[in-house]
């Protein structure tokens, strides 16, 4: 690598031009947003999305001129700034001395032997027992041996209106927002108290009563609170026509494969800061139901009362394939009466069942639902079309030179280089999918470059990316265009490290002729990504993992919880303390601070190494590759 002043300033300067580019595309894209005709309908529907939003939130806006201060901000500081903005921080805790401390008895007992009896008013000498215990609360009771005058205090106060006490709740809630968060649940709690020599927490048939009577309604009311803003900004920043939306939907299943009892479908608006909507649990069923069949032959009337007296989970019967269709479509369906909204263009993968159902079925009378390609799905068609084209021609001898069968193989057709191929696909959609002309020519640019030898170049179509290109700039002391790094300007430019042998990019040719059509181009020509959505199924599966068995319920209060932590970040779990136990508490408002925090700092590093790599700050044999990572991938640490 380069290390001289003038080359430093050179990365420097081809940084800044990156970032200016990519916020000036950005305010292109934006201003060429297309104006849907609006009818009588819509705007009544407009209207009502207004009125609703702006009475029943307190929402506070930024104004226009921060606009382009939030543009430079990450996504999840973007969503936490929003969500104090609208908070106005009334969740935070001022008492420094509101929390819990550990501490072992026999320091207690201590304690107490060098105080004065009020009984008997000498040195207290006595002994200490639990008069009472439940889960971590405890009642300490103190009896002086003199004049048996005992003295009782509570571990924990009473949760305001119920039977429990603080401690157990916020264990309770720890078991989703630490246990399992962690993927370890009631026992994994348990487990950690016995290493830690604290009782364990509240039996588990009291833990699951808690989370079906206390924890779901109460986590219930803030995730759709929460969608609910996230419906106002939706709607705030669709200037063009308010009540109709653009969103990403796609389906998750807590089993892996297609036989899973319960499936999700989610619902996420395409802003700057995606966020979730809406969300549908599917399952085929109901943990109760199931458990009431073991006292179905002994004792009917019991089984009848738990039939007849729970809210049963079971609310599908077909196929766990079919729930992501299904899912969507009741979204779909109840976006008018939930939010006086409809969603009229649909961002998705490539399962066809979706739009079919979608289509066959309309949620609103009269309106064609518009469907927008997931481009990453759409690349790897590419992917897949070579995998199979170098499976059928492994016999075939096609090396003119008679040496080897097939095209793949080191030198020629390689896993790696199909998989870049598929990138390169992507990050040509991606860059031109507004432009069909020109993501035509590049993506034929991908094929020309491959193809190109020292004695036959082929380079027309190539971008700023190609190294021929840029070891034919001339010097130019004025001129800022010769900020690449990889060649000083002048050299000769080695294509054959660089190209693919000409008998297998002949044998692909049939593959680009097909995928870089302008006909079948024009059917990702505005698309967009679902990885907004990937990266919520990732918080969510993080709390209910694939690998362990979750009721409906149990993933009814991880998904209420991963919606709000996806769309205002871990400081909105806050307003679940504040309901059920009158407080959020002093640590509990650091700690949740505290990760909010490092999520906007791995992700604020994460895009830092991502526009270095853009900028090109290594240079590599294959100099196009580092362009690559111009691609919207999904992040795990964005929420």
């Amino acid at each position: 690598m380069p290390t001289t002043k003038g080359h430093k300033i050179q990365k420097r300067s081809k940084l800044k031009i990156c970032r200016k580019a990519r916020l000036s595309k950005a305010k292109q894209l934006d201003s060429s947003r297309p104006t849907r005709s609006s009818s009588s309908s819509s705007s009544e529907l407009s209207n009502s999305v207004e009125e609703l939003f702006i009475n029943s939130l307190n929402l506070t806006t930024a104004s226009s001129s921060s606009n382009s201060t939030l543009y430079n901000l990450c996504t999840s500081q973007q969503k936490i700034m929003a969500y104090e903005r609208r908070k106005n921080n009334a969740i935070a805790d001022s008492d420094e001395m509101d929390f819990y401390q550990v501490i072992h008895n026999s320091f207690l007992l201590e304690l107490m032997r060098n105080t004065i009896c009020i009984g008997c008013e000498e040195k207290w000498n006595g002994k200490m027992h639990i008069s009472q215990r439940e889960g971590l609360y405890c009642s300490l009771a103190f009896t002086c041996e003199k004049c048996q005058h005992t003295i009782q205090t509570n571990t924990s106060k009473m949760v305001p209106d119920t039977k429990h006490r603080d401690i157990n709740i916020r264990v309770q809630l720890a078991s989703f927002l630490g246990a399992y968060l962690s993927g370890i649940g009631h026992a994994g709690v348990a487990k950690i108290f016995g290493a830690m020599n604290v009782p364990p927490p509240v039996q588990e048939d009291h833990y699951e009563e808690i989370d079906r009577r206390l924890l779901l309604p109460c986590i219930k009311k803030f995730q759709h609170q929460s969608m609910q803003a996230a419906i106002y900004e939706a709607v705030h920043e669709n200037d063009d026509d308010p009540a109709t939306l653009t969103v990403s939907g796609d389906g998750t299943w807590q089993r892996r494969g297609f036989k899973s009892i319960h499936g999700l479908a989610a619902v996420l608006s395409s802003n700057t800061t995606p966020k979730v909507l809406d969300v549908q649990r599917l399952s085929k069923k109901c943990a109760i139901c199931t458990g009431a069949l073991s006292v179905k032959n002994t004792d009917l009337n019991l089984y009848d009362e738990i039939i007849n007296n729970h809210d049963c989970e079971s609310n599908y019967d077909g196929s766990s394939g079919g729930m992501e269709p299904q899912g969507i479509h009741d979204i779909f369906k109840r976006s008018v009466p939930k939010y006086q909204v409809q969603y009229t263009r649909y961002i998705g993968d490539g399962d066809s069942s979706v739009m079919w159902n979608l289509t066959q079925r309309p949620p609103y009378p009269g309106i064609e639902i518009e469907k927008i390609e997931d481009i990453n799905h759409w690349s790897k068609k590419i992917l897949y079309r070579l995998e199979k084209l170098t499976q059928e021609l492994k016999d075939t001898m096609l090396d003119p030179e008679k040496k080897r069968k097939g095209i793949g193989g080191i030198n020629r057709l390689t896993k790696e280089m199909m998989i870049k191929f598929k990138f390169y696909y992507a990050k040509v959609i991606n860059e031109y999918k507004n432009d069909i002309d020109m993501m035509h020519k590049r993506t034929w640019a991908i094929y020309k470059h491959r193809i190109s030898t020292n004695e036959e170049p082929d380079h027309d179509w190539c971008g700023d990316w190609c190294g021929y290109k840029r070891s034919l700039l001339t010097v130019c002391s004025n001129c800022s265009l010769n900020i690449y790094v990889y060649f000083k300007t002048g050299t000769k430019y080695d294509q054959q490290k660089h190209s693919l042998p000409k008998y297998v990019m002949e044998a692909i040719k049939p593959v680009f002729e097909d995928l870089a059509s302008k006909e079948t181009l024009q059917h990702v020509l505005n698309g967009s990504s679902q990885n907004a959505n990937e990266s919520f199924h990732s918080l969510l599966w993080s709390m209910a993992p694939k690998n362990r068995y979750c009721s409906g319920t149990i993933i009814d209060i991880c998904l209420g919880l991963a919606v709000m932590i996806y769309n205002d970040g871990y400081l909105s779990i806050g307003e679940i303390l504040h309901e059920l136990l009158g407080e959020m508490g002093h640590f509990s408002y650091v700690a949740f601070d505290r990760i909010n925090k490092q999520r906007v700092q791995k992700e604020a590093q994460w895009r830092k190494r991502r526009g270095q790599q853009i900028a090109g700050d290594e240079d590599t044999d294959n100099d196009e590759d580092k362009n690559d990572d111009t691609i919207e991938e999904y992040h795990s640490g964005a929420f």
